[in-house]
């Protein structure tokens, strides 16, 4: 797996030399850098995850891979935006603990009822906001009865 991952980092760095050398374009070659590290580590540990424990680190115990992951989970913890995008690399075994909330993550409180209220207080504002504008159009703006509207039109009609 590790040959595999380099090998299609070192094509996509040789490609993008050829095809854009010096250029400031956005590419994949970063995002391919981080997937490189989550594959070998997935590799790493899931070879960790063969051998007989009496043989490994205490690390190496904890971050072994002792079964197959399934089709969502690897990709999840490998190219989901979390993982692939921000970094940095985590053990598929921390990840697997998280999205599922055991080991050190099991006391966690749900963060669902926070995000929740967030979410529906900013679409809230959405609709306030669209709400609000629907009144007034940019001619009454540059109108001179706006000029002389009280102190909550103008202000409303800021937001």
């Amino acid at each position: 797996m590790t040959v595999l991952a380099v090998g299609c980092l070192a094509y996509a760095h040789v490609v993008r030399m050829v095809a854009r050398y010096g250029s400031w374009d956005l590419g994949i070659t970063t995002t391919l850098m981080i997937l490189c590290i989550h594959l070998c580590s997935l590799g790493w540990n899931y070879v960790d995850g063969e051998v007989d424990p009496g043989k490994l680190t205490r690390d190496q115990q904890k971050h072994a891979i002792r079964e197959t992951p399934s089709f969502l989970e690897f990709f999840a913890a490998g190219i989901g935006p979390t993982q692939c995008f921000a970094g940095p690399c985590s053990n598929f075994v921390d990840f697997k603990n998280y999205v599922y909330g055991t080991d050190i993550y099991a006391g966690l409180p749900s963060t669902f009822a926070p995000c929740m209220k967030r979410f529906l207080r900013g679409w809230t504002f959405v609709g306030f906001y669209l709400g609000i504008q629907a009144f007034y159009s940019s001619k009454f703006l540059a109108s001179p009865q706006f000029v002389e509207a009280n102190f909550f039109v103008k202000a409303s009609s800021s937001l």
